[in-house]
């Protein structure tokens, strides 16, 4: 039997559930992102990077992103890294070194783009080579020696750190934002670029940095100085570049490595 208050019930949670599902929808609209072209192909722990842009202004770009990405490796074996804001406004980065060269299959990745109240998604695929842009072996990740758990090796080439390779400048961050090297050893006037071209032709692969503000981070004072950040970032690069191993001290004073227990005694 046909009643007017059936219809309109039956009505009624028709339009509600309508509503509800439009609801769904604007709430999950994808963020308006736009992916940089990634590179074809990177050499074996080169930096591999993504570089994506949204024009939203977040109250706080680096908490109210969230990416999330995933790297497959020719060998099936997969790694999971994040994102994080680059400038502190319209711009976010992934990066990952991949440690295998991709002889027959290329890498894939995945990510997804999260701002909470929507998602992007996005998928690639690169090529990693044995050599890197400057037709060297990089030389990789540290490692334990794998008999001697007291030293320290390079995966890519095999190097071993010792006391001699150890270069015991404080680099600290407005150092490295200008580009001037405080080294006492080196020339008055010698700049960060030729500082590290010393330390190469002199095979030396490790640097300490210390950066007494976080590299233009101020947590205390919730600040940050983006262009102190930028410059922070391109001196690292630099050193990765020249094959470099990067100790980085922000809490307490260096210590050398024999203070701190590790074997010196040889480059074997």
């Amino acid at each position: 039997m046909f009643t007017f208050s059936a219809f309109y019930k039956r009505h009624a949670l028709f339009v509600a559930a309508w509503f509800l599902f439009l609801c769904n929808v604007v709430s999950a609209a994808s963020p308006p992102v736009t992916l940089a072209p990634p590179p074809e192909s990177v050499g074996r722990y080169d930096i591999y990077e993504i570089t994506l842009t949204d024009p939203t202004k977040y109250a706080n770009p680096w908490m109210n992103v969230t990416i999330s990405a995933i790297f497959t490796a020719p060998s099936k074996k997969t790694w999971t890294v994040g994102g994080f804001s680059y400038d502190g406004a319209h711009t976010w980065k992934v990066r990952f070194a991949p440690n295998e060269v991709s002889d027959t299959s290329p890498w894939t990745w995945s990510l997804t783009y999260d701002n909470g109240t929507g998602q992007f998604s996005a998928n690639g695929s690169f090529k990693v080579t044995p050599l890197n842009s400057k037709g060297a072996v990089n030389s990789g990740f540290v490692r334990i020696h794998p008999t001697n758990k007291l030293r320290l090796i390079t995966e890519g080439d095999g190097r071993c750190f010792s006391v001699r390779s150890l270069n015991n400048d404080h680099m600290g961050a407005d150092t490295l934002a200008t580009g001037a090297s405080t080294d006492a050893n080196q020339p008055t006037g010698t700049t960060f670029s030729q500082f590290l071209k010393t330390m190469e032709v002199a095979g030396l692969n490790t640097i300490i940095v210390r950066g007494s503000d976080f590299g233009g981070l101020d947590p205390k004072n919730n600040t940050f100085d983006s262009a102190k950040l930028q410059a922070y970032d391109q001196s690292y690069a630099e050193m990765h570049n020249t094959g470099m191993k990067i100790i980085p001290i922000v809490f307490q004073r260096s210590q050398s490595f024999v203070q701190r227990g590790w074997d010196t005694s040889g480059p074997n």
